[in-house]
């Protein structure tokens, strides 16, 4: 249903009918791995709170994932889809002469002598491989130019992914074994490393305070955090594919502006987070859709904050609103990339149901119904 595709159907997947499927999407990879990401999947890279794909950097050139965090020296991802197997169990790259890829090499030798992290992911995506060699019969300059990065400090992973006809998915738990020694293990060893613990938040941080309003906050300071709501949610939304208007996060605001008394009392409520200093750091809002049921709408956390139990007391703090205002059901949705709202959600008492909910994203944005999910909480 996509009408930029020139066809009505296109390649996804190799059925070996053995049991065994390999990917030949290129753009999966990618997909499956922000997910793994965004999720802290990825042992080596969970500390990181802060995931940007398609950043531009080195020549003319974008890294597939751009990695930040408190404390933390940036990190650097480039992205390979391995689907080449010439011996059984074995899967590697390239599958031909790739110039590129060695440009890219040498770009993320050049980020770690600037001081960052460069990591080189090789996501293996055929299911009937447990090790991972490079190729170096079919390029031996791509092969020269990762035994030099790695000489250089360019760190190298590979991890297999799950695959069935409903999806692709990350498999954190294959950390292959390979080769050239990807996750510093001998052919065959079992990866057994322990996800690292990511690093304690600022006491500041810490010190929150939720806010129920009984009129609009103040404009500026609202704007500001609204702002970078809407900027993540375009954000996301470019990565899903979706031609997004620059200006769509101003238009946004000017709407929410103009409607914001939809979201005071008794229709409503708009609920922040003040840090210690009274700076907005969250925001979250209700709105009713019926008398029995309320819509949890535009919950946001800043970076700084996140993983302090701030998004988790704003969602307590509009329950307790709608219960206030006689309703006995909440009802919300988020996109698929959203992992951090679809794991929250669950863990408060709402249920994932597979019918969709007519959500004002539903009924406003029809185009991101697709990539929709609902939960519901009777109260």
């Amino acid at each position: 249903d996509d009408p930029k595709k020139t066809l009505k159907y296109g390649w996804r997947l190799v059925d070996h009918e053995n049991g065994h499927f390999t990917g030949v999407d290129t753009s999966v990879p990618n997909k499956a791995l922000r997910l793994a990401l965004q999720a802290g999947e990825i042992p080596e890279l969970a500390a990181y709170h802060t995931v940007r794909a398609e950043v531009k950097y080195g020549q003319n050139s974008r890294i597939d994932f751009l990695l930040s965090g408190p404390g933390l020296p940036d990190a650097y991802v480039e992205v390979k889809s391995v689907t080449l197997s010439r011996e059984p169990g074995l899967a590697e790259f390239p599958d031909s002469v790739t110039a590129r890829g060695t440009k890219h090499l040498g770009e993320l030798t050049e980020m770690v002598a600037q001081g960052h992290r460069a990591i080189m992911l090789y996501l293996v995506q055929r299911t009937d491989c447990e090790r991972f060699a490079l190729a170096a019969d079919i390029d031996p300059a791509y092969a020269a130019a990762f035994e030099l990065a790695q000489a250089q400090g360019v760190e190298r992973l590979a991890y297999g992914t799950r695959i069935t006809p409903e999806g692709v998915w990350v498999d954190t738990n294959a950390c292959i074994g390979s080769e050239t020694k990807i996750c510093s293990q001998d052919v065959g060893e079992t990866c057994s490393r322990q996800k690292p613990v990511r690093p304690a938040r600022s006491p500041l941080m810490v010190e929150v305070s939720i806010e129920t309003c009984t009129e609009l906050p103040e404009k500026d300071a609202f704007s500001s955090i609204l702002s970078q709501y809407y900027r993540l949610i375009v954000q996301r939304m470019q990565d899903m594919g979706f031609d997004i208007d620059p200006s769509a996060p101003e238009s946004a605001m000017a709407e929410f502006w103009a409607n914001a008394n939809d979201y005071l009392p008794p229709n409503g409520c708009i609920v922040v987070a003040r840090d210690a200093t009274g700076e907005i750091i969250g925001c979250g809002m209700l709105k009713r859709l019926d008398d029995q049921t309320g819509e949890l709408k535009r919950v946001f956390v800043v970076e700084s904050a996140r993983g302090t139990g701030t998004g988790k007391a704003l969602i307590e703090a509009r329950e307790r609103a709608a219960r206030a205002m006689g309703l006995t059901r909440l009802v919300a949705d988020t996109l698929t990339p959203n992992v951090e709202m679809r794991s929250l959600y669950p863990k408060l008492g709402f249920v994932e149901v597979d019918e969709a909910i007519e959500t004002t994203t539903y009924k406003d944005q029809p185009m991101l119904r697709p990539h929709m999910h609902y939960f519901v909480k009777e109260i």
